[in-house]
C-alpha cells in the first residue's frame, strides 16, 4: 500500500504531551495484497504519533482526489529517493499533468539506502518487522521475497540494515512473472563478505633482494576467518606513491593492512603516508615513546623516536595485545581509520595476527544488528554514544556486513588432463547451477593434469557443486587423481 504525509494549514495544534504530530493529515491504501505486518505497523505508527490517517482501497488517482478534495492540503511529504523508480529530481515538484494538483515534497531526496537505515537506527525509530527477516523494499506478497544477498550459511536471513551494497536494495522485488533464481541470490549473498586489501611496502622487494613472505601469510589467514582480499598492491619506500595506495584501497575496501617502512631510517616513510593518505600530519605517541624508552633505556636516540610517530587524531587507536607466549607486548598495534600499519618483518606481523583478527572481530561486532523495532532506550542510547564516540561512518559501514565469522571452504579435484580447454564447459555448467560457488583450473606442471578448485562459504552448496562436478567429470571420461576438501594450492 502507499503512504505518505501532508502538511495541513488551520490544522490542530501538536499534542500537549509532545509525542505525536498535531494531526497530521497521512494516507494510506490498503491493499489485499499488503503483507499484513505492513497494515499493522502503518496503523500502530499512526496512533502512537496522533496522526490523522485516512484510508483508501480505491485508485491512487481517486484516493489523492478525495484527499485534496476533503480537506485544504497543498503539499504532500514523500519517502521518494533519487533512483527509486519514477523519481522525480527535485525535493519540490509539482504533481504531473493531468493528476490532482498538489506540491510533492521530497526531503529525503538525497538519502542513500544506508542512510535511512543509520537514521532510523541512531534515532530509535520503530520500522516494520519484515526488515528484520530479510526483506529490504516492501511491495506487494506476491512479488516481494527476502533479499537474496543477505541470506546467510544456516538458510536465515540477516536484517536489512546489515546490505553491504545498496544497489541491490530492491533486489528481492520481482515482476510476478519472473522467479529469483538459486544462482542469483545466492551469488548476491558474497557481496555481504568483508573485503581487505593489502599494501606491501619495501623497495627491498621490487628490486627482488629480499623474499616476500608477508603477503601470503595475510592472504591465508584472512581467508580463514571470512573475509575476502580484494587487491594487493606493491609500492617502493616513496611516500606519495603509499598514500594513493592507501587512499585508494581504504575507500574501497573495509579494512587495509600495510606491511614495511616503519624503521628509524630515512627510507622508512609509511606513518607519514598514512597520515598523508587522511589529510592528517604524524605526531609522537606517549604511548610508543614510552615503549620505545623503556627497551632502549639511555641509548635511545631521536632515530628511535621516530618509530613513536602516528597520524594524529582520535581516528589512530592503540591496540594492546599479547605475545603468543602469553607475555604482553611492548609495542601496541597501530590502526588508524580501517587502515592497519604493520612492520615488515614476517616474524612480528605473525606474532600481531591474532590482535588484527580479535580487532576486525570487534569491528565485525553486531551492535547495529541488535538495534530493531524492539531496541530498549538503554541499548539504542549505548550505540548512539558509541557511534558519536566513534565518529567514524567507516565503522557504521563495517557493522552492516555478515556479523558471523563463516570461513571460506574448498574442495580440489586434481584431474588428468592435457587439455584444459576439455573442462570449460563442466566448469560453466556448475557455476550456472551454483552461483555462490567460487571456481578455478590450474594446470599442473607436467601438463598432464588439471586441479578444479571449488570454494564457497556455504558449505552444504559447495558439496552439492562437488557432487556435480564429480558426476560430470566421470561422465566426460575423465580420470580424477585426487581429491581433496579444505585445502589450499601451494
Amino acid at each position: 500500500g502507499g503512504t505518505g504525509d501532508s502538511g495541513r494549514l488551520g490544522g490542530p495544534e501538536r499534542s500537549e504531551g509532545g509525542g505525536g504530530l498535531g494531526g497530521m493529515v497521512t494516507f494510506f491504501f490498503d491493499r489485499e495484497d499488503d503483507f499484513r505486518e505492513v497494515v499493522g505497523f502503518t496503523k500502530a505508527t499512526a496512533d502512537a504519533y496522533e496522526l490523522d490517517m485516512r484510508v483508501y482501497s480505491n485508485s491512487f488517482f481517486e484516493g489523492l482526489e478525495d484527499l485534496l478534495g476533503s480537506t485544504d492540503v497543498k503539499g504532500i511529504f514523500l519517502g521518494t529517493r533519487r533512483g527509486d523508480p519514477n523519481a522525480d529530481s527535485q525535493i519540490f515538484s509539482p504533481s504531473s499533468k493531468g493528476w490532482p494538483v498538489f506540491m510533492r515534497i521530497n526531503p529525503i531526496m538525497e538519502w542513500s539506502y544506508h542512510d535511512v537505515w543509520e537514521f532510523l537506527l541512531l534515532c530509535r525509530l520503530p520500522y516494520c518487522s519484515l526488515y528484520d527477516e530479510g526483506y529490504t523494499s516492501l511491495g506487494s506478497v506476491d512479488t516481494t521475497f527476502p533479499n537474496g544477498a543477505l541470506l546467510r550459511s544456516d538458510g536465515k536471513y540477516s536484517p536489512a540494515h546489515l546490505l553491504t551494497d545498496p544497489k541491490l536494495e530492491r533486489s528481492g522485488r520481482k515482476n510476478c512473472k519472473n522467479t529469483m533464481t538459486r544462482g542469483e541470490s545466492e551469488h548476491d549473498m558474497l557481496r555481504t563478505t568483508p573485503t581487505a586489501g593489502l599494501v606491501i611496502i619495501g623497495d627491498e622487494i621490487l628490486k627482488a633482494k629480499v623474499e616476500e613472505q608477508n603477503c601470503k601469510f595475510l592472504l591465508k589467514q584472512l581467508r580463514s576467518v571470512g573475509w575476502q582480499v580484494q587487491r594487493v598492491t606493491f609500492v617502493g619506500d616513496v611516500m606519495e606513491d603509499i598514500a594513493t595506495a592507501v587512499n585508494d584501497l581504504s575507500q574501497k575496501c573495509d579494512a587495509v593492512l600495510t606491511c614495511g617502512g616503519l624503521g628509524p631510517t630515512l627510507d622508512d616513510v609509511t606513518m607519514k603516508a598514512v597520515a598523508q593518505a587522511i589529510g592528517r600530519k604524524v605526531s609522537t605517541s606517549s604511548e610508543l615513546e614510552h615503549a620505545i624508552r623503556s627497551h632502549f633505556g639511555e641509548h635511545t636516540t631521536e632515530h628511535h623516536l621516530k618509530m613513536a610517530l602516528v597520524p594524529d587524531g582520535p581516528e589512530t587507536v592503540m591496540i594492546p595485545h599479547k605475545l603468543r607466549d602469553g607475555r604482553p607486548s611492548p609495542y601496541p598495534l597501530v590502526r588508524c581509520r580501517n587502515v592497519y600499519i604493520l612492520p615488515g618483518v614476517p616474524s612480528v606481523v605473525e606474532k600481531k595476527w591474532d590482535a588484527i583478527r580479535d580487532d576486525l572481530r570487534s569491528l565485525m561486532t553486531p551492535e547495529l544488528a541488535s538495534v530493531s523495532s524492539a531496541t530498549t532506550p538503554e541499548s539504542a542510547q549505548s550505540l548512539e554514544a558509541k557511534a558519536a564516540t566513534v565518529g567514524e561512518a567507516r565503522k557504521v559501514h563495517l557493522q552492516r556486513k555478515t556479523t558471523l565469522e563463516v570461513p571460506f571452504k574448498s574442495c580440489e579435484f586434481q584431474v588428468e588432463c592435457r587439455d584444459e580447454a576439455a573442462l570449460a564447459a563442466l566448469l560453466e555448467e556448475v557455476h550456472s547451477q551454483f552461483g555462490n560457488v567460487s571456481i578455478g583450473s590450474y594446470p599442473q606442471e607436467g601438463g598432464d593434469s588439471v586441479v578444479l578448485s571449488l570454494e564457497s562459504k556455504d558449505t552444504s552448496s559447495l558439496m552439492e557443486a562437488s557432487t556435480s562436478l564429480r558426476e560430470m567429470i566421470v561422465s566426460e571420461n575423465q580420470v580424477i587423481l585426487q581429491y581433496r576438501e579444505d585445502s589450499t594450492l601451494d
